[in-house]
């Protein structure tokens, strides 16, 4: 039995990838990735969260009209989409979206509260947006509780219910709080987290276990004879350097004379 199934490509390159520069990225920035997706062929592309509180220095972060309205207007562009975190915004705002060229709503489910994320699905689709619900700290719960959580986000109007993940996405711009789950090493007498590479540190390539059996081995074999006390001084290898003269002794025999 072959099952058929649709995939849809969303850029996040813009709200997603602006963690790692705090989402500092200018208008004329986002216009020109939003003009690569649209040129890559990818049918949309995420332009950052949409929020009360503007900042100028940083549109992605709010995604204020006049940023949305700049991208809008980008020649072959893909179908804008935003996020929404419920209570960073009013619903009321959902319904400026078509105006401002949004043809997408993503909205946050954290630690599957569909309860919150209800209202702006329902904004949204009363708009004609078409509604993703993002899933978040999916580890923390069994299976059995994320069906639930997936029925109940389609009950209550999602059209795709995606992003299974465990903490990224959890946190708006410049939180992150969980990021970064330190990994557990066991210790003497219980755990301890391992604080991961010294700022500046350099990283070490990984050493193939041969190798580093034979570094082992080799460690471990006890040292022959000082480079001081092979024949002529020299700190190089006796293989690679010129005998000296008169070595070795000629064999012990009969004398000729």
């Amino acid at each position: 039995m072959k099952s058929k199934c649709d995939i849809t490509l969303l850029d996040v390159t813009l709200r997603d990838g602006g963690y790692v520069n705090g989402h500092s990225w200018t208008t004329r920035e986002a216009e020109a990735i939003v003009r690569a997706v649209g040129a890559a062929g990818v049918p949309y592309v995420e332009v950052g969260y949409l929020r009360e509180a503007h900042q100028p220095h940083r549109p992605s972060a709010s995604c204020p009209p006049g940023y949305l309205d700049a991208l809008a207007a980008v020649a072959d562009r893909p179908q804008l989409t935003v996020m929404v975190r419920p209570g960073e915004v009013p619903v009321s705002r959902i319904a400026e979206l078509p105006g401002c060229g949004v043809s997408m709503v993503r909205v946050l489910v954290p630690s599957g509260a569909v309860a919150t994320a209800a209202p702006y699905v329902e904004a949204a689709r009363a708009t004609g947006l078409a509604v993703a619900t993002n899933l978040t700290r999916v580890s923390e719960r069994k299976q059995d509780e994320i069906a639930a959580v997936i029925a109940a986000c389609v009950e209550a109007g999602a059209h795709l219910v995606e992003r299974l993940c465990h903490t990224v996405g959890a946190g708006g711009p410049g939180h992150r709080a969980g990021a970064r789950q330190p990994v557990r090493r066991p210790v003497r007498g219980g755990e301890q987290a391992d604080p991961g590479p010294r700022p500046g540190a350099r990283l070490r390539r990984p050493v193939h276990p041969a190798a580093a059996g034979a570094g082992r081995r080799a460690a471990a074999r006890p040292a022959t004879r000082s480079p001081r006390s092979w024949p002529g001084g020299t700190r190089r290898r006796w293989s690679r350097r010129r005998a000296p003269r008169g070595w070795p002794p000629p064999p012990a025999g009969p004398s000729t004379r």
